[in-house]
């Protein structure tokens, strides 16, 4: 029979090699699993400040505006009458020129709505030359934009929680990174492989899978190239995110879809789906009819306080009552013709909506006001969102949710998967990997590839190694034979 002597040497020397060949997998493997139990660390404490408000989705908190926008400097603000009267009895440190609106004024319905009678937002140089060439082009094909942000990112996380205030009650769940935005992006791939080219607008962050160096059809947008108003960053808050679409770079498209990173195609899309042959767009409603007088805004959540609050704002600025209807929770359709549009008229909206780091009742309701202004100012077709399930996770019924998901397939064009869990953990993460890797087997080309061999396999190697290393430390007087 043959003998094989295991030498300490050679187990030495390959425990090394395997080290070096297979190290950033280890370190991933390890910082991932750090990472998880930071976030359910975050995740507890949050849970405390949450207890009172286990059935709202959004956090609430009283915010006025004039504390808000110190840093910013409108330099039309001479031509706003309700302004300059601002200005006059200033005792309040407003630079911007923005109207003073408080929480009671807005509940109350005092507030004066002619404010949003605003001034175009001043553009620089560099606008212009954007805004010329965005004007004088038509559509010719269709990109995708997405917004997203790790909000498990450590940095991120101690940025937002020096920012808040004491009042303001911030659930994990409102950025928290599950890994949806990698299996949106499959979707697209699988159902709807005719979108030119995807831009993700991020603060400086781009996903652990994410492969740089093969990045395929999809750039990054940093929040510093985007946002109009540098001093409106860092933001904490996807509205004021969307306050600032009109100003995306050259390169996007005229017409382009607009996606939540929790939000997937389920099956094959076309882009007649939401666009003619001349590219005019599709408006996506709810059946739910909005009155421009309801009752009281405290009976609401913050995401339809934000729509009343616009639909009363439209109603005083283009003086019209009319019954409007809530936008779709699923794709957006836009256009940046559109966008300019909103720019000119909202303009003032759109600056004080960029302004507020965290969600506000005075946030304008972005995709509201959009599909107002085009359904006002384009030849658009208007559909109601029977193609879109939306589910807002919930821990007690997360696996009969996973299961919707699952059998949702092929009867829906699009499903919207919203956090709404009170904690996350490493077993309803692989609950949720599991589902969405059997939707959607194939991997992007921009996610990182996979190491020749099985992880798992790799580590049992190391592992038995390891074990003969340390039997060959224990009998140090003896030799180790392997029959």
């Amino acid at each position: 029979m043959l003998l094989k002597r295991v030498d300490t040497l050679t187990i030495t020397l390959i425990l090394i090699i395997l080290f070096f060949i297979y190290q950033p997998l280890f370190f991933g493997h390890v910082k991932n699993s750090i990472n998880n139990n930071n976030n359910n660390n975050n995740n507890n404490n949050n849970n405390k400040n949450n207890n009172n408000n286990k059935n709202n989705n959004y956090y609430y908190y009283n915010y006025n505006i004039k504390n808000n926008n110190k840093n910013n400097k409108n330099k039309n603000n001479n031509k706003n009458k309700n302004s300059n009267n601002n200005n006059n009895n200033n005792n309040d440190g407003n630079e911007a020129g923005l109207p003073n609106l408080e929480l009671n004024s807005i509940i109350n319905e005092e507030i004066i709505y002619d404010d949003f009678k605003s001034i175009p937002i001043e553009l620089n140089e560099n606008e212009k030359i954007v805004k010329d060439i965005v004007m004088s082009r038509e559509c010719e094909y269709v990109d995708l934009v997405y917004t997203w942000v790790n909000g498990s990112d450590p940095k991120h996380f101690a940025t937002k929680q020096k920012l808040k205030n004491k009042s303001q009650i911030v659930p994990a769940s409102s950025f928290r990174d599950i890994g949806t935005l990698k299996y949106s992006l499959r979707s697209v791939r699988q159902y709807a492989p005719w979108i030119k080219n995807i831009y993700i607008i991020t603060a400086d962050q781009k996903p652990d899978w994410f492969d740089s160096e093969n990045p395929d059809n999809v750039r990054f947008i940093s929040h510093r190239d985007y946002f109009h108003n540098k001093s409106d960053l860092p933001t904490f808050n996807s509205n004021a995110i969307e306050a600032n679409f009109w100003n995306l770079p050259v390169q996007v498209s005229n017409c382009f879809l607009y996606l939540n990173d929790d939000i997937y195609f389920s099956r094959p899309v076309n882009q007649s789906d939401y666009f003619d042959e001349n590219f005019n767009q599709v408006v996506f409603t709810t059946q739910d009819e909005l009155w421009t007088k309801s009752e009281n805004l405290n009976k609401f959540d913050q995401y339809s306080k934000a729509i009343l609050f616009t639909n009363r704002a439209l109603a005083s600025v283009w003086q019209e009552i009319v019954i409007r209807k809530f936008p779709a929770h699923g794709v957006q359709i836009f256009n940046r013709k559109i966008w300019y549009k909103i720019q000119e008229e909202f303009g003032t909206a759109l600056e004080i909506t960029s302004s507020n780091k965290f969600r506000s009742i005075l946030d304008f309701q972005i995709g509201h006001l959009y599909n107002q202004v085009a359904m006002k100012h384009s030849n658009c077709t208007i559909k109601n969102d029977s193609d879109v399930l939306y589910i807002l996770l919930n821990v007690d019924k997360y696996d009969q949710q996973l299961s919707l998901v699952n059998s949702s397939r092929n009867q829906m064009n699009t499903v919207c998967l919203n956090d709404g869990l009170d904690f996350f953990n490493n077993d309803l993460q692989k609950k949720f990997d599991n589902t969405f890797n059997y939707l959607f087997p194939n991997p992007s080309p921009f996610e990182i590839k996979p190491l020749p061999f099985q992880k798992n396999f790799i580590f049992a190697i190391i592992f038995v190694l390891l074990l003969l290393l340390i039997l060959k430390v224990l009998i140090t007087k003896k030799k180790i034979f392997i029959y």
